[in-house]
């Protein structure tokens, strides 16, 4: 195993580069030291507990409050009446655009049932207001 630090910032690349994860430089640590922090890090709720910390200090910079109030829901990918293959994005933002929760679907599922089924159910559970 490599120092955390290290996992971290190649994590980072990957993110940024989009570089897929068996392609990593050879200057950086092995692909499969790296996922391994990557997945625990993920289930152990390490990236979300992160993106919340961020996303409160982003709100506050802005001058609204750390918790939200209102969340805005909209779906990113192609509809299934263009019969497209591929993937659905529905995040939910708040007011300044900062997601609160993201949910990928198969195209073929509508948005209704995305939010009805998905998004809504655990935002209410992480943001009670």
């Amino acid at each position: 195993m490599y120092p955390r630090r290290e996992a971290r910032n190649t994590i980072r690349y990957v993110t940024r580069t989009c570089v897929p994860w068996r392609d990593l430089p050879h200057n950086l640590p092995d692909w499969q030291s790296v996922y391994r922090y990557f997945r625990l890090w993920k289930k152990d709720g390490t990236w979300e507990r992160v993106h919340d910390a961020l996303r409160g200090k982003a709100s506050k910079a802005v001058g609204r409050e750390q918790a939200p109030t209102a969340g805005i829901m909209d779906s990113r990918g192609y509809d299934a009446g263009k019969q497209v293959k591929g993937r659905k994005r529905h995040p939910l933002v708040d007011g300044p655009g900062l997601v609160l929760v993201a949910w990928v679907t198969a195209t073929d599922v509508q948005n209704q049932d995305a939010s009805a089924g998905a998004v809504l159910p655990r935002s209410s559970e992480k943001f009670p207001r």
